[in-house]
C-alpha cells in the first residue's frame, strides 16, 4: 500500500512541477536538446520531491486508510450501499445547483471564479446605484 501512495504522489508531483515550470515560462519549443533536458528535470524533480512528501505521509495515509476499512467492516452491508447512494444523489444535487448559481448575475461569477461574461443591465444599474449611493 505505501509504495502505491508513494508511486501517486510521485506522479503527482510530476504534474505539479510540469505546470509549475509552464506557468513559470519555461520555453515550449522542443527544437533544441536542452529544452528537453530542462523539461525531463523538472519532471524527475518534481517526482522526486512528490516521492520524498509521501515518505513522510504515507504512514499517516496507511493508518487513516485501515481505520476507514475497519470502519466499514462493521457496518452492515445495506448501510453501506444507502449511504453510496445518498453520496451520489447529493453530488448531483451540488452538479444542479452549481448551474444554477453560476446564471446569478454577479454571486455568480464571484462563487464559480468564472470570468464575467457580458455586463447586463442589472449590473449597469446596480453599479450606478452604487456609484451614487457612494458618492459625496
Amino acid at each position: 500500500m505505501r509504495i502505491v501512495i508513494r508511486m501517486v504522489f510521485a506522479l503527482l508531483g510530476a504534474l505539479a512541477a510540469l505546470q509549475i515550470a509552464r506557468y513559470a515560462g519555461l520555453s515550449t519549443d522542443f527544437s533544441s536538446f536542452s529544452t528537453w533536458a530542462k523539461w525531463v528535470a523538472v519532471t524527475i524533480g518534481g517526482a522526486l520531491a512528490g516521492w520524498i512528501f509521501a515518505i513522510l505521509i504515507s504512514g499517516v495515509t496507511v493508518g487513516a486508510l485501515r481505520r476507514v476499512e475497519a470502519a466499514a467492516l462493521s457496518r452492515p452491508a445495506g448501510e453501506l450501499v444507502v449511504g453510496g447512494v445518498g453520496l451520489l444523489l447529493g453530488l448531483g444535487v451540488a452538479t444542479f445547483a452549481t448551474f444554477a448559481i453560476g446564471r446569478l448575475p454577479i454571486v455568480g461569477n464571484y462563487l464559480l471564479r468564472n470570468k464575467p461574461k457580458k455586463t447586463t443591465k442589472s449590473m449597469e444599474i446596480l453599479r450606478t446605484t452604487t456609484k451614487k449611493a457612494t458618492s459625496p
